[in-house]
Protein backbone atom coordinates (compact mmCIF):
# COMPACT_ATOMS: atom_id res chain seq x y z
CA UNK A 1 0.00 0.00 0.00
CA UNK A 2 1.35 3.21 -0.69
CA UNK A 3 1.50 6.52 1.62
CA UNK A 4 -0.99 8.81 -0.09
CA UNK A 5 -3.36 7.08 -2.32
CA UNK A 6 -5.50 10.41 -2.60
CA UNK A 7 -2.79 12.72 -4.41
CA UNK A 8 -2.22 9.47 -6.76
CA UNK A 9 -6.18 9.82 -7.62
CA UNK A 10 -5.74 13.49 -8.23
CA UNK A 11 -2.80 13.29 -10.08
CA UNK A 12 -5.24 10.77 -12.15
CA UNK A 13 -8.04 13.08 -12.43
CA UNK A 14 -6.18 16.00 -13.45
CA UNK A 15 -4.95 13.56 -16.04
CA UNK A 16 -8.17 12.76 -17.34
CA UNK A 17 -9.89 15.95 -17.13
CA UNK A 18 -7.29 17.41 -19.34
CA UNK A 19 -5.36 14.64 -21.36
CA UNK A 20 -3.03 17.23 -23.67
CA UNK A 21 -1.72 17.69 -20.66
CA UNK A 22 -0.03 14.52 -19.62
CA UNK A 23 2.76 12.87 -21.26
CA UNK A 24 4.28 9.72 -19.42
CA UNK A 25 7.67 10.48 -21.67
CA UNK A 26 9.04 13.37 -19.64
CA UNK A 27 8.58 14.60 -16.39
CA UNK A 28 7.64 18.13 -17.41
CA UNK A 29 7.97 20.15 -20.41
CA UNK A 30 7.05 23.72 -21.22
CA UNK A 31 7.87 27.29 -20.69
CA UNK A 32 8.73 29.36 -17.42
CA UNK A 33 6.07 31.81 -16.22
CA UNK A 34 6.29 34.54 -17.96
CA UNK A 35 6.66 36.93 -15.20
CA UNK A 36 8.68 34.12 -13.28
CA UNK A 37 10.81 35.00 -10.59
CA UNK A 38 14.84 34.03 -11.11
CA UNK A 39 15.15 31.99 -7.74
CA UNK A 40 18.68 30.25 -7.23
CA UNK A 41 19.40 26.37 -5.81
CA UNK A 42 21.96 24.56 -4.72
CA UNK A 43 22.26 21.21 -5.96
CA UNK A 44 24.98 19.14 -4.48
CA UNK A 45 27.88 21.50 -5.15
CA UNK A 46 26.22 22.98 -8.11
CA UNK A 47 24.44 26.18 -8.49
CA UNK A 48 22.61 27.57 -10.96
CA UNK A 49 18.95 29.95 -11.14
CA UNK A 50 15.60 28.42 -12.01
CA UNK A 51 12.39 29.83 -13.01
CA UNK A 52 9.10 28.30 -11.93
CA UNK A 53 7.36 26.45 -14.84
CA UNK A 54 3.84 27.39 -16.10
CA UNK A 55 2.11 24.34 -15.85
CA UNK A 56 -1.02 26.04 -16.97
CA UNK A 57 -0.11 27.29 -20.21
CA UNK A 58 -0.97 25.86 -23.70
CA UNK A 59 0.98 23.07 -24.85
CA UNK A 60 2.62 22.44 -21.09
CA UNK A 61 2.91 18.86 -20.31
CA UNK A 62 3.77 16.49 -17.22
CA UNK A 63 3.69 12.70 -16.19
CA UNK A 64 2.04 10.95 -13.40
CA UNK A 65 5.39 12.04 -11.51
CA UNK A 66 5.09 15.62 -12.49
CA UNK A 67 1.05 16.01 -11.82
CA UNK A 68 1.88 14.28 -8.35
CA UNK A 69 4.36 16.81 -7.76
CA UNK A 70 1.60 19.71 -8.83
CA UNK A 71 -1.47 18.57 -7.20
CA UNK A 72 0.67 18.44 -3.80
CA UNK A 73 1.77 22.08 -4.29
CA UNK A 74 5.03 22.08 -5.13
CA UNK A 75 6.83 24.27 -7.42
CA UNK A 76 8.32 22.77 -10.65
CA UNK A 77 11.35 24.55 -12.41
CA UNK A 78 13.37 25.00 -15.12
CA UNK A 79 16.80 26.23 -15.49
CA UNK A 80 17.08 30.13 -16.26
CA UNK A 81 18.28 29.34 -19.80
CA UNK A 82 18.56 32.53 -22.48
CA UNK A 83 17.04 30.49 -25.54
CA UNK A 84 13.31 30.62 -25.81
CA UNK A 85 11.64 26.94 -27.03
CA UNK A 86 9.76 24.39 -24.90
CA UNK A 87 12.18 23.11 -22.55
CA UNK A 88 12.35 19.45 -20.65
CA UNK A 89 11.86 19.40 -16.83
CA UNK A 90 12.76 16.77 -14.32
CA UNK A 91 13.45 19.24 -11.09
CA UNK A 92 11.11 20.68 -7.88
CA UNK A 93 11.10 22.47 -5.11
CA UNK A 94 10.67 20.23 -2.00
CA UNK A 95 8.54 21.67 1.03
CA UNK A 96 11.76 23.17 1.86
CA UNK A 97 12.67 24.97 -0.76
CA UNK A 98 15.60 22.65 -1.71
CA UNK A 99 15.44 21.42 -5.84
CA UNK A 100 14.97 17.62 -6.27
CA UNK A 101 14.10 15.33 -9.12
CA UNK A 102 10.22 15.61 -9.86
CA UNK A 103 10.59 11.25 -9.49
CA UNK A 104 12.57 11.19 -6.34
CA UNK A 105 9.78 13.90 -4.84
CA UNK A 106 6.69 11.84 -6.13
CA UNK A 107 8.17 8.78 -4.78
CA UNK A 108 8.35 10.05 -1.69
CA UNK A 109 4.85 11.52 -1.64
CA UNK A 110 3.51 8.09 -2.18
CA UNK A 111 5.90 6.48 -0.40
CA UNK A 112 6.62 4.11 -3.56
CA UNK A 113 9.81 2.02 -3.60
CA UNK A 114 12.03 1.83 -5.84
CA UNK A 115 10.98 -0.75 -8.26
CA UNK A 116 7.13 1.12 -7.97
CA UNK A 117 8.60 4.17 -9.18
CA UNK A 118 10.09 2.85 -12.09
CA UNK A 119 7.32 0.87 -13.17
CA UNK A 120 4.86 3.86 -12.97
CA UNK A 121 7.34 6.14 -13.89
CA UNK A 122 8.81 4.78 -16.48
CA UNK A 123 5.65 3.53 -18.12
CA UNK A 124 5.97 5.08 -21.82
CA UNK A 125 1.99 4.30 -22.24
CA UNK A 126 -0.58 7.14 -23.67
CA UNK A 127 -3.64 5.37 -22.64
CA UNK A 128 -4.83 6.12 -19.31
CA UNK A 129 -7.18 2.93 -19.21
CA UNK A 130 -4.41 0.90 -19.60
CA UNK A 131 -2.09 3.52 -17.59
CA UNK A 132 -4.75 3.12 -14.51
CA UNK A 133 -4.94 -0.94 -14.69
CA UNK A 134 -1.01 -0.65 -14.31
CA UNK A 135 -1.28 1.82 -11.18
CA UNK A 136 -3.54 -0.60 -9.82
CA UNK A 137 -0.83 -3.59 -10.19
CA UNK A 138 1.74 -1.23 -8.40
CA UNK A 139 -0.42 0.67 -6.20
CA UNK A 140 -3.10 -1.23 -5.57
CA UNK A 141 -5.15 1.96 -5.54
CA UNK A 142 -8.45 1.20 -7.71
CA UNK A 143 -10.27 3.78 -9.62
CA UNK A 144 -14.06 4.20 -10.02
Amino acid sequence: MIKDPELLKLAVKAIEAEPKGWDQEFYAAGLPKEDAEVIPVTYGYLEFQVMELDVNQCGTTMCLAGHIVHQAGLRIVTRNLEEDGRRSVAHCLDEDGNITTINRQASLLLGLDSVQASRLFGSMTDDIDEFKELITQVTGVTFE
